[in-house]
């Protein structure tokens, strides 16, 4: 049976769900978009601010265009992660060729 064809994606979305993680939040943003730096495709981060009340979005902005901030109040995980994925497909041309990935 021959190999399965590779799939090529024209984008790549990084959800990242985060509740009060202000103090953590910069260093992972830059890991991710470092990360992202050594891939052949666009890579976007979806930062998902869950019920936060840290100031955490003081943070939006200072990442560049390719670092999204969305608030949520969920109190989940689960449907923070929901909302990042739903964002992130905003910015894909065809959901068919968007790869996502979270945290």
């Amino acid at each position: 049976m021959p190999a399965p064809a590779l799939r090529v994606y024209d984008r790549a979305v990084v959800v990242v769900p985060a509740h009060n993680e202000k103090a953590d939040l910069p260093a992972c943003s830059r890991a991710v978009l470092t990360a992202g730096l050594c891939a052949p495709i666009p890579v976007s981060v979806v930062v998902v601010l869950d019920s936060s009340d840290d100031d955490s979005a003081d943070l939006a902005g200072r990442y560049g265009p390719d670092v999204h901030f969305v608030s949520v109040d969920a109190h989940n995980v689960g449907a923070a992660r929901a909302v990042g994925f739903g964002y992130g497909r905003s910015l894909c041309r065809d959901d068919e060729e968007c790869w996502y990935a979270t945290t």
